[in-house]
């Protein structure tokens, strides 16, 4: 297993994560850069109309909302695989637990592409769009920090990493197999 292999399948895991916890349809998810298709993580979604000048309505807004977090899930959870690997160690009783460490991956190339082309639907200025865009990568970062995620994620990561390549039918399988697992996980723990 190579460092870039397991980055890789860590990125399109954090996408693929992020929309199935989002309600969105995971149409295939691949770490095989041989494959023919649009992209390593292939997403429905609903065609979007220019905004020509005036605001979308909120339910509109927020699904554009929701998938920048998808688009910003990928590169912020390629650090997670290295977190996984690499576990903290256990905080002693009555000691504070030091908070994880910020996650730094940022969007590049096709990422960078979707991204700033929501940002200029979303937003109607530069300025409007950097702050919206910190904003939603607070959110994504708090998002795929959380135990849920973070449970769905390393489970579909390492099946990406066995097979290559999932459809989407695979992908929400694996999924709904590691969310009951942290189901039955958690409710034992309670």
């Amino acid at each position: 297993m190579t460092a870039q292999r397991h980055r890789t399948a860590a990125h399109e895991a954090g996408h693929a994560t992020a929309a199935f916890l989002l309600d969105r349809k995971v149409v295939l998810v691949s770490i095989d850069t041989t494959a023919q298709f649009d992209g390593p993580c292939s997403i429905d979604v609903e065609h979007r109309e220019p905004l020509n000048g005036r605001r979308r309505p909120a339910q509109h807004w927020h699904k554009l909302g929701d998938e920048a977090l998808v688009v910003l899930a990928g590169p912020l959870a390629e650090q997670l695989a290295y977190e996984y690997e690499n576990p903290p160690l256990p905080v002693p009783a009555g000691e504070r637990v030091p908070p994880p460490p910020p996650l730094t991956g940022r969007p590049e190339g096709r990422d960078r592409a979707q991204l700033d082309q929501l940002m200029t639907a979303m937003t109607s200025t530069e300025a409007e769009a950097q702050a919206f865009e910190q904003a939603l990568t607070f959110r994504a970062e708090a998002f795929i920090r959380h135990p849920h995620f973070a449970a769905l994620h390393e489970h579909l990561c390492a099946a990406l990493m066995r097979s290559g390549t999932l459809d989407g039918d695979v992908v929400r399988v694996e999924l709904q197999r590691a969310e009951l697992q942290y189901a039955s996980h958690h409710m034992e723990a309670v």
